[in-house]
């Protein structure tokens, strides 16, 4: 559970991964079916995925659950692998996307690290 940390770093991280989780579903939204990407299935699943993570860690958060930290670890190796993929595609509303990943990784990096720290 992320018990190290204060009240304002818990909600920082919760703001990005929903405003990640918000990002990766409006590249799924009908509205962008016509964007040549939309028609690319596994990078339509990789965009479900992450936001699915991404609300789950929310969901761990708030109970402050004990497997926080290793479901951290996969949400950043997620975000980091849809940022990449976003970045590939040239249009706005990807690079939105590729940011709002990429948060998601800086952020869940220091809970990563402490987990590693108290661990050791």
């Amino acid at each position: 559970m992320i018990a190290y940390t204060s009240t304002s770093d818990v909600n920082h991280i919760v703001n990005v991964l929903t405003e990640c989780a918000k990002a990766c579903r409006s590249l799924t939204n009908p509205a962008v079916r016509s964007f040549s990407f939309s028609r690319i299935p596994k990078f339509v699943q990789l965009l479900n995925d992450c936001a699915a993570t991404c609300d789950l860690a929310v969901i761990l958060i708030e109970r402050k659950s004990h497997i926080i930290f290793d479901f951290l670890e996969v949400c950043e190796e997620l975000s980091l692998e849809c940022a990449w993929e976003c970045s590939n595609y040239g249009y706005e509303i990807c690079e939105q996307c590729a940011s709002a990943c990429e948060r998601v990784a800086k952020a869940c990096l220091p809970y990563i690290l402490e987990n590693n720290t108290v661990e050791a």
